[in-house]
């Protein structure tokens, strides 16, 4: 794990080829100014990054970012947490996580990488079209998701329960074994195999397809 309190030539040299190179002077900039640390850690399933405000015996701001992240998704995901610094720092009241103050916070943050930082184009689309109201989890807004993802290292291997058809097996990360049922918008109606008892997956999650034995 890698922790950063802010200077700026540090922060070039932790951030240069996580990011975009045209979005890295823009990211270093924003966080140059602000007193927080930046901790670059190992992959987690559950987050993709977090913001903590000072707290009892530590007076930095923390924002934390997952290292696994390709160059677009990362700047994304550490756009969404500065929001939160942003606000932090600048409400003048208790406001929701990600309420209206955080939606506006990173929407300002997010136009001119949308308009000035010369992305891929269906990376530029998706991010113009969420950042109006943008979800309190990239992984929650599937046409971002989906697009992040084309520029996973791994992206031509990886296997969405999107894909698969009703009725396959498939196994989720955690190794649960589950049937799919049957398509519910965004999420697919799923029965574990064994305990036979239904859920909810989410259609972006990665599936790992098992042959019928």
């Amino acid at each position: 794990m890698t922790r950063h309190a802010i200077r700026s030539e540090e922060l070039t040299t932790l951030l240069v080829g996580r990011l975009p190179d045209t979005s890295l002077r823009y990211v270093v900039d924003l966080l140059a100014c602000q007193p927080v640390a930046l901790e670059i850690t190992p992959p987690r399933k559950t987050r993709l990054g977090y913001y903590r405000p000072p707290s009892a015996g530590r007076r930095w701001h923390q924002i934390s970012i997952n290292s696994n992240l390709n160059p677009y998704a990362f700047l994304v995901t550490l756009l969404h947490e500065i929001a939160h610094l942003h606000v932090a720092i600048t409400a003048s009241r208790r406001v929701a996580p990600h309420g209206k103050e955080w939606k506006r916070a990173y929407g300002q943050l997010l136009t001119p990488v949308v308009e000035e930082h010369d992305l891929p184009e269906d990376v530029a689309e998706a991010v113009a079209a969420m950042m109006h109201n943008p979800r309190a989890s990239s992984c929650a807004d599937r046409r971002l998701l989906a697009t992040l993802t084309r520029y996973d290292d791994d992206a031509s291997d990886v296997v969405r329960l999107d894909d698969l058809p009703e009725g396959s097996l498939f196994r989720l990360a955690s190794g649960r074994l589950f049937r799919h049922k049957r398509r519910l918008r965004t999420w697919h109606l799923c029965e574990e195999v064994g305990t036979r008892r239904a859920f909810r997956v989410r259609g972006s999650s990665r599936a790992e397809p098992v042959p019928p034995s």
